[in-house]
């Protein structure tokens, strides 16, 4: 798992050195904990989860898809015209308390 998301984090920035001159921008979201029907089943068996998973969340909630949604939709728009070569955690937080 480690090597793979490193590729994957590491590809949009050679991506972005790579056709950057061509105005191609290449960037990745890189969502956390996402709240989907997946994680509503696991809820419903354990109806605490979400409480339990919070200490690991600075900012104590978690994604929605449309949280994931509204990034890559930033990232393909004009405001996102010089963000190349970037991975973006939609996590809430998770990845920076794990550095």
């Amino acid at each position: 798992y480690s090597a793979a998301k490193a590729a994957l984090v590491s590809y949009p920035r050679s991506l972005a050195l790579a056709r950057g001159a061509y105005g191609i921008r290449a960037n990745i979201v890189l969502p956390g904990t996402v709240k989907t029907p997946a994680w509503q089943a696991r809820a419903d068996k354990n109806p605490q989860v979400f409480e339990q998973l919070k200490k690991w969340y600075p900012l104590g909630d978690f994604a929605t898809p449309d949280d994931v949604a509204d990034a890559v939709l930033f990232l393909a728009s004009p405001a996102a015209r010089v963000i190349t070569g970037v991975a973006l955690p939609v996590d809430a937080g998770l990845m920076a308390g794990i550095l």
